[in-house]
């Protein structure tokens, strides 16, 4: 086959339940010259099985690459995808995730019509039984076509928008350009980091106004489990804030960035340990660290008002927030 026109990574790691659909879902796309990846991250499962089992039948326009390696985490099996991928584009798909039958095909006839280096499109959060939780429209819009990078990840940092792991199409050339890596250790934020960072480096940017990708929620989630490692999602990003910082980014996203997207991270990994139940003695240690404090009041009401009102609360009536949380917990 010549070269791909687009390259699907797919981590997985004990998908033996939701492999195949996932898989199904790629080898349906409408779309020939395409390159799947799986990277197998230890699964002590029958992952690695199935998804062998899948790429010996014989699917025209579709070649498979099935990989084993110890397990490294979820970044560390992106980039192992990436360094084997051939594509034009790169498509990174999680290993319980669906597509519809037109993504693919969708965003690269967009990415080379508009000769963009990234094409989001919508995703809905469905439950497993395929009913829709949250549509991208009850929360999102879609940005304009043809904006520049800087100005999608102002979106992306105020929420007016939002791009999810599986809904863009990035060009090889812009993440060779940018030196563009998952950061391997990260057990949250990872992906958000990467998207942030991609954005930020990309000339052009175009959008599908319609709903292409379904994020899965699933009640055994990592994102719905408790722990400390959650502060992974702040390390992610005080690492964009670093980096946008030696990229010599303006002032405008730098300040996004502290007054909104890291306050919020640390209210997200405090909702998590208060839902916990059992982690008020060690909520109390971190409510009173200074550093952390510090990064939390620079929450602005300018800029977000309701991370601004968390933030406050939080820090000078902790109580009440630990209240809120938990009557709000799911």
């Amino acid at each position: 086959m010549e070269r791909p026109y687009i390259s699907v990574i797919i981590p997985a790691y004990n998908a033996a339940h939701t492999i195949e659909t996932t898989l199904n879902s790629v080898c349906a796309q409408n779309m020939d010259c395409v390159q799947i990846i799986v990277v197998d991250d230890g699964s002590l499962d029958n992952t690695y099985r199935i998804a062998t089992e899948i790429a010996q039948r014989s699917l025209q326009g579709k070649t498979f690459i099935i990989v084993k390696q110890e397990n490294r985490g979820v970044s560390a099996a992106r980039n192992r995808g990436l360094d084997l991928a051939k594509g034009k584009y790169i498509f990174f798909l999680d290993s319980d995730d669906l597509l519809e039958p037109d993504c693919l095909s969708e965003l690269f006839k967009e990415a080379e019509v508009t000769h963009s280096e990234i094409v989001m499109c919508g995703f809905d959060e469905v439950a497993e039984n395929g009913i829709v939780l949250a549509p991208f429209e009850q929360h999102y819009k879609f940005p304009d076509k043809g904006i520049d990078g800087k100005r999608l990840l102002k979106l992306l940092l105020k929420k007016s928008t939002k791009i999810w792991t599986s809904s863009a199409i990035y060009s090889s050339f812009l993440i060779k350009r940018s030196r563009l890596r998952f950061t391997e250790g990260a057990k949250f934020g990872e992906d958000q980091e990467f998207i942030f960072k991609a954005v930020f480096n990309s000339f052009r940017t175009s959008c599908l106004e319609k709903t292409l990708s379904h994020y899965v929620i699933r009640s055994h989630s990592a994102m719905r489990r408790k722990g400390l490692s959650h502060f992974h999602y702040v390390a992610s990003m005080l690492r964009v804030h670093n980096y946008l910082v030696k990229s010599r980014s303006s002032e405008e996203i730098l300040s996004l960035i502290r007054k909104s997207k890291i306050p919020e991270a640390y209210m997200d990994v405090f909702a998590i340990l208060v839902r916990g139940g059992d982690n008020i003695e060690l909520l109390n240690i971190l409510h009173r660290n200074k550093a952390i404090r510090k990064q939390i009041s620079n929450a602005s009401i300018m800029v977000d008002s309701r991370i601004w009102l968390k933030s406050v609360l939080l820090l000078y009536a902790p109580k009440i927030m630990y209240s809120f949380w938990r009557k709000t917990s799911q």
